[in-house]
């Protein structure tokens, strides 16, 4: 009896020790799916915060004519930048004109490779071929992500690039906001009247006081000549803009990246490109 009882004492023990470690297990799995409940939750708010900057630039470029009723009285330095809060999370935007950029899918051998010397990106002539090697075969470029696809394109290449070029404007540049110098056969003293025009009296971008210019205005700083040759590649004004939004909510971050294209004939405003990082 003595040895029976014993032996029953070790098993209400181990008894005992294996429903800790179930009661353990289950509190363990609660607090986990607790954790990722929340998890997923933080991740759908700061996502919904996201888009709602998306949202939000939408609305402003639609507010301003795509941006023209802010050039109206003076020029916008781009990026336009938007801040907000909305309850515990926080977001940040900037809005780029895409026209202030080269096409990839329509700019000159010349023009492109003056924007990649001008951002010392290597093996340019390389690159250029590869570039002009799809479009002879009518295989555009939808982002210039695809230009990772070549082994002469690295990641730092790339981002030098996306400062100059771009797959979504209307496949004219914008000479109220790309970098004179960007344009070839402009010489310094052209550039210089360029910028000077743009900048008004006081001499800086941003005040009430700058010029956008038009078809008179360029004509009379470049002469008839270079205004032949460049009237079909210019526009006045912006159709595409990249919107760059960066939303935080507690520990989480979220990023979104849209092309936004206003129509100025129709009025009409939509998101034609969107990715998530």
């Amino acid at each position: 009896m003595p040895a029976n009882k014993g032996i029953a004492l070790i098993v209400v023990l181990w008894v005992l020790v294996i429903l800790e470690l179930v009661v353990g297990s289950l509190v363990y799995l609660s607090r986990l799916r607790s954790k990722i409940s929340e998890y997923h939750v933080q991740n759908l708010q700061v996502l919904a915060l996201a888009k709602g900057g998306v949202e939000k630039a939408v609305s402003f470029i639609y507010e301003q004519k795509g941006l023209q009723k802010i050039n109206s009285s003076y020029l916008e330095p781009f990026p336009v930048t938007i801040t907000g809060q909305v309850g515990e999370g926080a977001y940040s935007l900037e809005i780029i004109n895409e026209e202030s950029k080269y096409n990839i899918n329509s700019c000159t051998k010349e023009e492109l490779d003056k924007v990649l010397s001008d951002r010392e990106v290597g093996n340019r002539n390389g690159i250029i071929s590869y570039i002009f090697s799809r479009r002879e075969i009518k295989e555009n470029f939808t982002t210039l992500n695809e230009l990772l696809r070549s082994e002469m394109v690295s990641e730092i290449d790339l981002d030098k690039m996306q400062q100059v070029l771009t797959a979504f404007s209307n496949e004219k540049i914008n000479i109220n906001s790309i970098d004179p110098r960007l344009i070839p056969g402009l010489d310094k003293p052209k550039m210089i009247e360029i910028l000077n025009h743009r900048l008004g009296m006081d001499g800086v971008l941003g005040t009430k006081d700058d010029r956008a210019l038009n078809d008179e205005a360029l004509k009379n700083i470049l002469g008839d000549v270079l205004y032949t040759a460049l009237a079909d590649r210019v526009c006045y004004s912006g159709e595409n803009y990249r919107v760059r939004v960066l939303a935080k909510m507690a520990n989480k971050a979220k990023r979104i990246t849209a092309i936004v294209h206003y129509d100025n004939k129709s009025d009409q405003v939509g998101v034609k490109y969107w990715r998530e990082d």
